[in-house]
Parts: structure tokens; sequence; C-alpha cells
């Protein structure tokens, strides 16, 4: 031994030569680069049509799956939320408490790899928003468009969109000015 009891000498039961050997030796997790997971990143969110490599890397798709899986996660984390929530006071139903800490750790764990999960109903809309829009209902009384419902939130990871929101607008009646003769 080193001396110091927390890096232990190779060999001596740490690491490196005694895993292969330790049948319940849990292997090192392979998580790609962060290079390779900006390529996979844009790759998803681009429209454009998918190039074929002469070769198929069988490695990218295993990659890509786990993006599709963070973002699934984290809408169903969302959803869950809103079910523990109740609608009208924003608060945790009773009974509920449980379920909401376990949803809390979940947006946490997900933060810390970077994703945001980001609900926009009640906020103010404008069209310069990566939105998909599903409905807009004309509303009086409104001075500007809000969103009334997030389908589907919108999903960041690391400041850039992974996942575009979905959701229905109010927008404000046109105004019935009267026309004046000419």
């Amino acid at each position: 031994m080193n001396g110091n009891m927390m890096s232990p000498e190779p060999g001596a039961g740490g690491s490196g030569a005694s895993k292969g050997n330790d049948a319940f030796a849990i292997p090192d997790a392979a998580w790609p680069s962060e290079s390779v997971v900006t390529e996979i990143l844009l790759s998803l969110i681009t429209d454009r049509p998918s190039v074929q490599p002469a070769r198929a890397n069988p490695g990218t798709e295993a990659k890509t799956d786990y993006f599709r899986v963070i973002v699934s996660v984290a809408t169903n984390a969302w959803r869950a939320e809103n079910e523990v929530l109740d609608p009208q006071t924003g608060q945790i139903r009773s009974g509920m408490e449980g379920f909401a800490t376990h949803i809390e750790a979940i947006y946490q764990n997900l933060g810390e790899f970077g994703i945001i999960i980001h609900d926009h109903t009640g906020q103010a809309y404008d069209e310069s928003q990566s939105l998909n829009v599903l409905e807009v209902i004309p509303t009086p009384g409104l001075d500007k468009t809000l969103v009334t419902e997030t389908v589907l939130p919108s999903i960041y990871w690391n400041d850039r969109l992974i996942q575009n929101g979905e959701v229905k607008i109010a927008t404000p009646l046109p105004s019935s000015a009267p026309v004046s003769p000419s």
C-alpha cells in the first residue's frame, strides 16, 4: 500500500485488473464524449433528411436512444407532476406528497444532466417562440396573447432546445372599431 487508503495501488482490490475477477463488480459506465452528445442532439432537432453512411455505426444508434429516453422520462415526469398538482390551486393534492417528492427527485436528477423542462401555461406568447400552436382561442377581455395550456413541455439540454413545446393559446378578440365613412 502507498499509505493512502482512498487510492489503492493497481491490482490491490480497488480497480483495474481485480475487477475482472470479481463476479459482482459493476462495469464503469461508458458515456459518450460531449462532442458526440452534441452531434446526436443536433441530429435529433434538425429537420434535414437523414443521410445514411456507407457503413452503419451501431454505437451511434444506442447513444441516440439515450437522449430519446431522457426526453421521454422528462416529459413523463412533467405529466406525473400535473397529475399530482391541483389545477386550481397549484398545490400538491392530499395524499400525493410522497409521489411529489419522487417527481422532484427526478427533476433534480435531470437537472444534474442539464435537462430543463419548461411548462408555458399562463405565460405570454409571441410568434418568435419555438412552440407548436395546436389551438387558437379568440377570447374577450385579453390585451395580449397567452398560453392557456401546455400540451407538451419544451425541453432543453444545456440551453439547447431538444423538444418543442406544444400549446393552446388565447388571443384578444379583434377590436370592433367603427368604420368611418370616407
